[in-house]
């Protein structure tokens, strides 16, 4: 399913809405939500109206929302580029959620295939949700065009060299995003026209596009990126 809003705010604030509405669908049949977060620019812009509405969405989802990521670039908690430390600070930290609630891929560890390893054991084995974006690409979490891993059928997450830097990154696989109850997509911008026409075309291949991993999934986009 895809659909279009007018503009990148307007996409965030409807992406926001469906994370919670999810999020108390989940909570009502289980008790707890557990959410995958992904980096990037699409994101954030829902990471910030997420937290802006969050108080709306009563305290009983985020007491009982748990916190972790579809993949991560190898560096420290606290580099720049780290997906947790965008999502620290643009989500997290307003919403308070606690350490113990946020389940990062320690990728900053000496060996990303440990830290791949661990993450598998952590990460619940059906998310309620993975929240995921597109790359210029094609790309979707760190599973780029060409992959190794887009043909890993049982490992859930792997350790991955990247053509962009970071190079070295853990990822989800399609085995972990298969897994999920639910995947939402979000496209923002004319730069990410071409890529998501891929998506979408009749024909093509996940190999060429690995965000055609998520077309069961939701998609939210802006006029810009669907042309």
């Amino acid at each position: 399913m895809k659909r279009v809003l007018a503009d990148e705010s307007d996409l965030a604030r409807a992406a926001a809405e469906r994370i919670v509405a999810i999020g108390r669908e989940a909570l009502a049949a289980r008790g707890r939500f557990d959410l995958l977060l992904s980096g990037g620019g699409s994101p954030l812009k829902t990471f910030e109206a997420l937290a802006r509405t969050g108080a709306g969405a009563g305290p009983g989802l985020w007491a009982a929302t748990h916190f972790y990521w579809s993949d991560e670039r190898c560096v420290p908690p606290t580099d720049p580029a780290s997906n947790y430390g965008l999502a620290r600070q643009a989500l997290l930290a307003p919403l308070g959620v606690p350490p113990e609630r946020t389940h990062r891929i320690r990728a900053e560890q000496a060996s990303p295939e440990a830290a791949a390893e661990e993450y598998e054991r952590i990460c619940p084995p059906a998310p309620d949700l993975v929240l995921m974006g597109l790359g210029v690409e094609g790309h979707t979490a760190s599973l780029f065009p060409q992959s190794p891993a887009l043909l890993e059928a049982s490992r859930r997450f792997l350790a991955v060299d990247v053509p962009v830097a970071p190079h070295r990154r853990v990822t989800i696989t399609p085995a972990g995003l298969a897994a999920a109850r639910r995947l939402l997509v979000l496209v923002s911008g004319a730069r990410k026209r071409e890529a998501l026409a891929a998506v979408f075309a009749l024909e093509g291949s996940v190999a060429q596009t690995p965000g055609r991993l998520a077309l069961g999934g939701e998609w939210f986009v802006d006029r810009a990126a669907d042309g």
